[in-house]
């Protein structure tokens, strides 16, 4: 969406806000945490369909993350949503490239600009601080950023629970690439 659903819903001093720009009749009638709600309402009644995340909300929110409105990290939005792809940044090619697969029965793996939950990691993963020192303390949440915030050109793998989080650097677009979308 064009703004968070939190920011929708919240002023910064954490007071309901008395409109929404960006509802119809300016009355936010969105849940909290929108991606993570609309999501599993999705899973629960079809859960065979692929579910693809992206936008503002999953962009901030694809790794575990300091939360504002809680005052406590949380874990990825894709654990929560049970979503099967995140798509961060900008995504054109990321999601043309999900369209393909999906139509031809591959998997969503390896795909620029993406994170997913997977059993294993890629070998040529750099492996993050854990999900459960990120969650636990300051120091295990620090160290988690520092590691991802000064490698996004690379794959990267945290360890959530019994699986992975494995976050695909994003594509590299040209001016030519750039123009041809816009």
């Amino acid at each position: 969406g064009a703004i968070d659903s939190m920011l929708a819903r919240y002023t910064a001093l954490k007071r309901f806000r008395s409109d929404d720009p960006y509802a119809p009749g300016g009355i936010s009638r969105r849940p909290e945490r929108a991606v993570i709600v609309y999501c599993n309402l999705i899973k629960k009644l079809y859960k065979d369909v692929p579910v693809v995340i992206g936008g503002i909300e999953a962009s901030m929110r694809r790794i575990a993350h300091y939360d504002f409105w809680d005052n406590k990290v949380r874990r990825s939005i894709i654990e929560d949503s049970r979503a099967d792809i995140l798509v961060y940044g900008m995504g054109e090619k990321a999601i043309a490239d999900i369209a393909i697969r999906l139509r031809s029965g591959i998997g969503l793996d390896g795909i620029p600009g993406t994170v997913v939950m997977s059993k294993n990691y890629p070998a040529n993963s750099l492996i993050l601080p854990g999900e459960e020192a990120a969650l636990n303390s300051r120091k295990g949440f620090i160290d988690l950023y520092k590691a991802f915030y000064s490698n996004q050109q690379k794959v990267l793998a945290q360890q959530a629970g019994k699986r992975f989080l494995v976050h695909y650097p994003a594509y590299e677009m040209n001016s030519k690439e750039l123009d041809d979308i816009y």
